[in-house]
């Protein structure tokens, strides 16, 4: 008889070691407080994780809502925001983000249709992402195959929304991204993407 593992939906550590250190900022000296929300083992279970160690996507999402729920959607973002833009000048993503800037300049349109690479660099078994091109200056990030884990947290997906805003700020650019639509039936979410 063959046995086959659980695909666990996973996250590089070192993505929420960059999180801890983002919350640590923007909550000003009060970030014990979001961290006493979880449970001790999930808590010891990331500070115990090697940088490159693929975690459990379920740890993330529980500090992401033990955040949102302590501090506030706002808070949220920005810890999400700060976190990405970090990761994009650290070992994990910078020399990624170097060749796409290489290759096809600093701008929106070429960070945001690498964003399905990058996806892969941080997260594993956790579903794929999409780039597509509309009609005139719409733009969407199509996440498909999107782990329970994932679906069943609204704070969650609009955290991936605001850490993929540091893609603008990386780019010196105003824009917006926002879920715009969730599908459960088929494990779907849409995030707009506009800039000026």
């Amino acid at each position: 008889m063959r046995h086959t593992r659980a695909v666990v939906p996973s996250i590089r550590a070192i993505q929420i070691e960059h999180s801890l250190r983002a919350l640590e900022l923007v909550a000003v000296g009060e970030h014990e407080r979001a961290l006493d929300r979880m449970r001790p083992e999930s808590l010891a279970r990331i500070r115990e994780a090697r940088r490159f160690e693929w975690l459990p996507v379920a740890l993330d999402v529980e500090l992401t809502e033990a955040v949102a729920d302590e501090f506030g959607p706002a808070v949220a973002a920005a810890r999400s925001r700060q976190s990405l833009g970090h990761s994009t000048r650290t070992t994990l993503l910078r020399p990624f983000i170097d060749g796409v800037i290489k290759l096809f300049g600093l701008d929106p349109s070429s960070m945001f249709r690498q964003v399905p690479l990058g996806w892969n660099a941080i997260y594993r078994n956790a579903g794929r992402m999409r780039y597509e091109v509309s009609a005139g200056s719409d733009r969407a990030l199509i996440y498909e195959e999107v782990p329970v884990v994932i679906l069943g947290s609204r704070v969650y997906l609009d955290a991936i929304a605001a850490a993929l805003h540091s893609l603008f700020d990386l780019c010196k650019v105003d824009g917006e991204i926002e879920v715009a639509e969730i599908d459960p039936s088929r494990a779907r979410v849409e995030l707009r993407v506009t800039w000026g």
